[in-house]
């Protein structure tokens, strides 16, 4: 049969409504091999010996014929000359007894897609969807991560731990519409302070971490007072002032892990809370 399909180039298929293969064009020989007289569709991209619908797979031929539409489309994992392909499956009648079915791979586009999907479920998984930081789980991950960097090339590690004052007042007052606007306002501020290198973090409620890799005492307090200040110059509360408080510490021998980091930063804060709030303390 002289069918005029070799200058497409996706792989063509003519079949009867028995899935015999009439005739193949060229790009479908150079993807699944020759067609011998007799083969049925199946058998030739899929390498199956029953018919897909009999192996937990979608036919085409066999939902046309059922539904009585003339035209079918589905997506077909497809055995090749070079393995597996993710292949868009269009079937169409074309007479009585003649489809034309349609094959393009789609095996790049399909894992592109998987890959963006993948990367969308990892910022689900690790940034605060309020904040736009990252949640506490990926935080810790960072913290142990930095930890054992520091260590390994002896370079300094600050972490600051730090929590709005008066946080439950607004909430409690104003409604957490309103508290929601002033912590989305201080992830923005953590984020225009800090260096690409530097990450901030979202511990729970109005806690917040920063990580601070290569960055000693000294630099990291003054991270911690331009942060400070922008917070005491939030105006998204009307006549109501917003401050934080602060607890600083550095990375030392004795640390093994987030525990031992996250537990003295905390006594520090706590401190700086327990002397009017508004400050930061080292420890």
């Amino acid at each position: 049969m002289k069918v005029k399909t070799d200058f497409i180039p996706s792989s063509v298929l003519i079949l009867n409504s028995d899935n015999e293969i009439i005739h193949a064009n060229e790009c479908a020989i150079k993807t699944f091999g020759a067609v011998k007289k007799g083969t049925k569709c199946f058998q030739y991209t899929h390498k199956n010996i029953r018919p897909c619908n009999e192996c937990g797979e979608i036919c085409p031929m066999y939902e046309m014929l059922n539904k009585k539409v003339d035209k079918f489309t589905t997506l077909h994992v497809h055995k090749t000359l070079n393995g597996n392909a993710y292949n868009t499956v269009i079937l169409k009648k074309i007479s009585d007894n003649l489809y034309i079915e349609l094959i393009d791979d789609i095996t790049d586009v399909f894992f592109n897609e998987l890959e963006n999907n993948k990367k969308q479920l990892e910022l689900v998984w690790e940034v605060d969807f309020l904040t736009d930081i990252y949640n506490r789980r990926k935080i810790i991950s960072i913290i142990n991560y930095e930890l054992k960097k520091s260590k390994r090339y002896k370079k300094p590690l600050t972490i600051v731990m730090m929590d709005l004052d008066g946080f439950k007042i607004i909430n409690d007052g104003l409604g957490h519409i309103k508290g929601d606007e002033v912590l989305k306002a201080v992830g923005v501020i953590l984020k225009e302070n800090i260096r690409d290198v530097d990450y901030a973090g979202r511990y729970g409620g109005d806690e917040f971490i920063l990580v601070l890799p290569e960055t000693n005492i000294e630099n990291s307090i003054k991270i911690v007072k331009r942060i400070k200040k922008d917070i005491e110059a939030m105006d998204c509360l009307d006549d109501l002032n917003i401050t934080a408080s602060f607890g600083i510490t550095s990375v030392n021998e004795k640390d093994l892990t987030d525990i031992d980091i996250i537990k003295r930063a905390d006594e520090a804060l706590y401190k700086s809370k327990h002397e009017g709030k508004n400050k930061y303390n080292v420890k």
